[in-house]
């Protein structure tokens, strides 16, 4: 009995001889009351009585408890470090992404719904971009990627990708590359598009005017609706908070959406392709007040348009020779319904636009001077699938939280 309660006290007077070397050692420099050490001093003797060899006993029984323990602990040390080496070891032995094996692997309506192009959209946008993608620096490339630099062919895939709404951290599984890399390959494929893709409204080509009339007339029951080469409308996209990047971040915030947001002023074609758009105006800004400020609007004002074409809008823009808006009245109720009917396009163009893309689906996250860029790159690649008749894939899911707004 006597000698299993000094084994049980062991640590605690192990801990009073640990506290008083402490306390000596750092209080009685700052002058702590000699009382407090002399009464622990007083504690610490009073266990100094006991047997000297169970004290021994005691002490190599510690020791030979200790020296199991860090043999243990060296043992559990030389495993981790095995375990740590064996992933990296894996990744060096990995093979890089290869496209082609990537392209065997999906079937033509899974490659259209992970890119929104077909097979033969993809390789005919790929001959506009490819020699904007191409990498000047291969050799650096190749110490990078482990003897392979990426093709202009993933680095297309890697931006169609993130437009239609994939994550970072999921395509850096998917095509093996850091964050760093794919965000290369997002922007250095964004602007390669922007580049190559153009949108422009045809004012001053009257043959390219004529026939943007004749697709709407052919949409007119009898041919009765004459003069239109496009519809206009106005719509908001969200965004994050800009922040830092611009002087008054509350000029971008819309309060009754209670949202960050973009303005995009747009035209279309009977075939719901975009012929225009201006995103220079703060979201707060009035449809009619943003159209009117915009350099194709100035010119419109001017009668730079050719009569007797004109454009059709909604009610928030302003009756002039240029842009008919309803009438609002009784008598002409069939006038307001044709004209309804004519200005429907651009509200189909902008919602195939967000359904194809899926960045559009929640608030924009890029850095903000490249918002706008996004979203041009994204209206550009929504008229080459129409021109390419690539139709939306019916599996590819809608948000109703969308980070479109009329």
């Amino acid at each position: 009995m006597k000698g299993g309660s000094a084994v049980a006290c062991a640590p605690h007077r192990d801990g009073i001889g640990v506290a008083r070397r402490v306390v000596e050692r750092l209080w009685s420099v700052d002058g702590c009351p000699a009382i407090l050490i002399t009464s622990m001093r007083t504690e610490a003797s009073a266990w100094n009585d006991s047997d000297d060899d169970e004290e021994d006993c005691r002490r190599q029984r510690r020791l030979h408890d200790l020296a199991a323990a860090m043999q243990q602990r060296r043992r559990i040390a030389v495993l981790l470090h095995q375990q740590q080496r064996q992933p990296q070891q894996s990744h060096r032995k990995s093979a890089a992404f290869d496209w082609n094996q990537h392209m065997l692997r999906l079937t033509p309506d899974e490659f259209r719904a992970r890119y929104r192009l077909d097979a033969d959209a993809f390789y005919k946008l790929l001959q506009l971009v490819a020699a904007d993608l191409e990498i000047t620096d291969k050799v650096r490339a190749c110490t990078k990627r482990e003897g392979s630099a990426v093709c202009p062919a993933t680095r297309l895939a890697v931006c169609l990708r993130f437009l239609a709404g994939g994550q970072v951290l999921d395509l850096k599984l998917i095509y093996q590359m850091s964050r760093f890399s794919i965000y290369a390959c997002v922007w250095k494929g964004i602007s390669a598009i922007n580049k190559r893709l153009h949108i422009k409204f045809p004012i001053d080509d009257i043959a390219a005017l004529e026939e943007l009339e004749r697709d709407f007339r052919a949409k007119s029951p009898y041919g009765v609706w004459a003069g239109q080469v496009g519809c206009i409308d106005g719509v908001h996209f969200s965004m994050l908070n800009p922040g830092a990047a611009v002087d008054n971040p509350k000029r971008y915030f819309v309060a009754r959406k209670n949202e960050f947001a973009i303005l995009c002023i747009a035209i279309c074609d009977a075939k719901r392709r975009f012929t225009y758009y201006d995103m220079n105006k703060a979201p707060t800004t009035h449809d009619s007040m943003a159209w009117a400020s915009s350099p194709l609007g100035v010119k419109f004002a001017n009668g730079e348009l050719p009569q007797p074409f004109f454009i059709n809008g909604d009610a928030a823009f302003s009756l002039s020779n240029s842009l008919i808006t309803p009438s609002g009245l009784k008598e002409l109720d069939a006038f307001d319904f044709e004209q309804s009917s004519q200005r429907m396009p651009i509200e189909c163009a902008f919602g195939i636009l967000v359904r194809r893309w899926g960045i559009l689906w929640r608030d924009l996250e890029v850095r903000f001077d490249r918002r706008t860029l996004l979203i041009a790159v994204c209206m550009k690649l929504h008229n080459f699938c129409i021109d390419n008749n690539v139709p939306l894939h019916e599996n590819v899911a809608t948000d109703q939280a969308s980070g479109y707004r009329e």
